[in-house]
């Protein structure tokens, strides 16, 4: 097996989530079928089901779509150096390079870096709970990383509760089953505008919920022009 194939192998094995060994065979979460509230464009701040909202509503609107893709396009290009310990140590410089190869190519098991990057951009714009993202290493899950960390993958929002436990930050709860609490050493997490209020653990006000009025806005203008040219039907009320 060649050396990048068993690092695959061992990081998949050591991670929490039943998707890095193809055992996601889950449906569509409850939340993700549920229909908007009634008197409002999303719930009010802050529900599991505002986020799942939030999730649906931007891919509708096609000026919000594109700004996610131009942020998401943007900040995976950027690139990142791995700084050695001591640049005159051939070692370490080995090791620095060693390190940026293995994120840019293993991350999300094996996807690569532009894919779980892109992942926990769109998170961090588009819903209040942020952006989260497992460290995968060797040791027991509920504990720290032992060792050098074997590489990243996104974690889904949805299924992250923050907690106000300093050692274990993060609950991830497996759509397969399972939940999981994070020591500090296995995630990374962070949101936009994150709460002052103690009882909200930093959840946050994401870029999507800033700008949800004016989003609405033109999606109702396009539907009206649309109505208007005839490329779909007048909506009309049924007596």
């Amino acid at each position: 097996m060649p050396a990048s194939d068993a690092r695959l192998k061992d990081t998949r094995d050591a991670s929490i989530q039943s998707r890095a060994r193809g055992d996601d065979s889950g449906g569509l979460s409850l939340l993700m079928l549920l229909g908007p509230v009634a008197g409002g464009i999303v719930s009010p701040w802050w529900s599991r089901r505002r986020d799942s909202e939030l999730r649906r509503f931007w891919r509708q609107v096609d000026h919000l779509a594109g700004a996610v893709y131009t942020m998401e396009s943007r900040l995976k290009t950027i690139p990142f150096h791995i700084e050695p310990q001591d640049m005159n140590i051939r070692a370490h410089m080995k090791q620095a390079d060693q390190i940026s190869a293995a994120l840019m190519d293993d991350s999300e098991f094996g996807q690569g870096w532009d894919v779980f990057y892109s992942k926990f951009t769109e998170d961090l714009c588009t819903v209040d709970n942020g952006a989260f993202a497992e460290v995968i290493g060797e040791g027991d899950p509920d504990g720290p990383i032992m060792g050098r960390p074997l590489g990243v993958a996104h974690l889904d929002s949805a299924c992250c509760w923050r907690t106000s436990d300093p050692e274990f930050p993060v609950v991830f709860h497996d759509p397969n089953g399972g939940s999981y609490k994070l020591h500090y050493t296995r995630v990374m997490f962070a949101s936009q505008m994150p709460s002052g209020s103690q009882e909200m653990h930093s959840i946050g006000f994401s870029a999507v919920s800033r700008c949800i009025n004016v989003a609405q806005n033109l999606l109702d203008i396009a539907i009206y022009r649309q109505e208007k040219f005839g490329s779909r039907p007048h909506r009309k009320m049924i007596v």
